[in-house]
């Protein structure tokens, strides 16, 4: 056989590794009106593929019906209203996709998209759903995948595998090992063995937001995140994220997601 050129598929692999899906949510659901927010809110990115009936989103001010054929995506973090009509039947999953920044790969984003469900997922996962054969979990994984590419290309989102430099990727990794509401900016720099103001410096340029702002955002979705898949109470994620007690913590997480610990529990959607 001759080779006519080489491919070099180390960086695709590296990325293939590094951007791992976490899915903590997917099944089928039957609504009717009583489906409805009028502010909703997450740490993770929603996925709606509808197969029967109708139902509304609005996003980053922009208003679309879900109807069969088409996938929508909700990116996390971003504030989206919803209703049902009448009568809507619809698949959802909810997954996040790291960042090298550990941020969700499509926070940030503020529109939900309208993706033409041209692999026909609605179809396979309606004749996968009950199977246990492995190869068929693994068929539907693939095809959210699948929907992430097609939403990046939807969002033209840029290349987000660029490596930090050393040192940032050593403070982002110990931010992640130490998240606490106790955790400061000058614990993560004597982590990484660098003065505050450079640490600062530095990352702020490489990752594009404050250092500060950057452990409150995970912070916070992080309880976030344990509200929608545990069972701790409201008043143990408070403990056990080191916040000084049950209300600053109330305060503090109603300051970004707009509602209490306890009322963004119960209003989850599917």
């Amino acid at each position: 056989m001759n080779i006519k050129h080489k491919v070099d598929s180390s960086y695709v692999v590296r990325q293939m590794v590094r951007m791992q899906m976490e899915v903590t949510s997917m099944s089928y659901c039957e609504l009717d009106s009583t489906w409805f927010s009028n502010a909703a809110k997450a740490p993770f990115t929603r996925i709606y593929i509808p197969t029967a009936g109708e139902g509304i989103l609005t996003c980053g001010g922009e208003t679309v019906t879900m109807v069969p054929g088409n996938i929508y995506l909700i990116p996390a973090d971003s504030d989206f209203c919803f209703s049902c009509p009448e009568y809507l039947e619809k698949i959802f999953a909810h997954i996040h996709i790291p960042r090298p920044d550990l941020q969700d790969l499509f926070q940030g984003q503020t529109h939900c998209a309208v993706i033409p469900d041209t692999n026909h997922f609605a179809d396979v996962f309606v004749e996968k759903s009950g199977s246990k054969n492995i190869e068929d979990a693994l068929l539907l994984k693939g095809l959210l995948y699948r929907i992430a590419g097609d939403a990046m290309a939807y969002f033209h989102i840029p290349d987000v595998s660029t490596d930090y430099s050393l040192s940032i990727r050593a403070a982002i990794s110990y931010i992640d090992n130490h998240l606490s509401a106790k955790l400061t900016t000058q614990q993560v720099a004597d982590g990484v063995f660098l003065s505050v103001h450079a640490l600062q410096k530095r990352f702020h340029k490489e990752v594009g937001i404050t250092l500060g702002k950057y452990i409150s955002n995970r912070l916070i979705a992080l309880a976030a995140y344990r509200l929608y898949t545990g069972k701790q109470s409201a008043k143990e994620i408070s403990q056990d994220l080191g916040f000084c007690d049950q209300f600053y913590f109330s305060r503090v997480f109603s300051a970004y997601y707009g509602t209490t610990p306890s009322e963004y529990r119960k209003g989850i959607a599917r």
